[in-house]
């Protein structure tokens, strides 16, 4: 509901609407999450979502949805995971990286003096984090990959105290309801009527009592 209300307003990209999603397999599928991802940009909507690991969102929206969304979050912030398979796909998000390595090369001649040696250097990728090292993090220890030229980062973070202004109330009550005359009305006339009913109730029941007094008289 609140992703479709994003997608009525204006367009504006200086508008920040975030939407904070913990746990996202949790909450089952969400039709709209997927549209809000790729169009809610230009209405303002930044989204913050968390989950534990690939498969279980996979189990949800499906292998094939659950990639086409995941490509659509410009920043990635990895922290320690020991599913198998999350970590060889967050190693190949974060990328490969280019290895130097020389090579020696020793040729035998039927002469001594043909025998040399040669130097040559070959180049190779290799993951820029492998997947096990991803089960290696500590607590707040964590990869990032930021959208555009930037290197990818390995984060140490720290807990911040919440801030909380001496003017703000920690509980506020609930603003009591305005009624109208007609509210009102009803509101004092309705102890009323179940006072009458209740009467006649107590009438009805002692006149019944008084009538099967006489029959027995007679």
């Amino acid at each position: 509901m609140a992703i479709n209300a994003l997608m009525v307003l204006s367009e504006d990209y200086t508008r920040r609407l975030w939407f904070i999603i913990d746990e996202l397999a949790a909450l089952q599928k969400l039709p709209s999450l997927q549209m809000g991802l790729a169009e809610g940009r230009k209405y303002g909507g930044c989204f913050l979502v968390g989950f534990q690991s690939k498969p279980q969102l996979e189990e949800i929206y499906g292998r094939q949805g659950a990639e086409s969304m995941l490509d659509l979050f410009n920043t990635k912030v990895f922290f320690r995971c020991t599913e198998p398979s999350t970590q060889t796909w967050i190693s190949k998000v974060l990328g490969d990286k280019e290895e130097v390595e020389p090579q020696e090369n020793i040729s035998y001649g039927a002469n001594s003096m043909r025998d040399g040696v040669s130097l040559s250097h070959h180049t190779r990728q290799k993951p820029l984090i492998m997947p096990t090292e991803l089960s290696q993090l500590e607590n707040l220890e964590c990869y990032t990959k930021l959208s555009g030229n930037y290197p990818r980062t390995k984060l140490q973070m720290t807990y911040q105290t919440a801030f909380v202004s001496s003017t703000v109330s920690a509980f506020l009550l609930k603003p009591e309801k305005k009624m109208s005359c007609t509210e009102a009305q009803m509101f004092e006339t309705t102890p009323m009527i179940k006072k009458l009913k209740r009467n006649q109730s107590n009438k009805k029941s002692s006149s019944f009592l008084k009538l099967q007094k006489k029959k027995t008289r007679r």
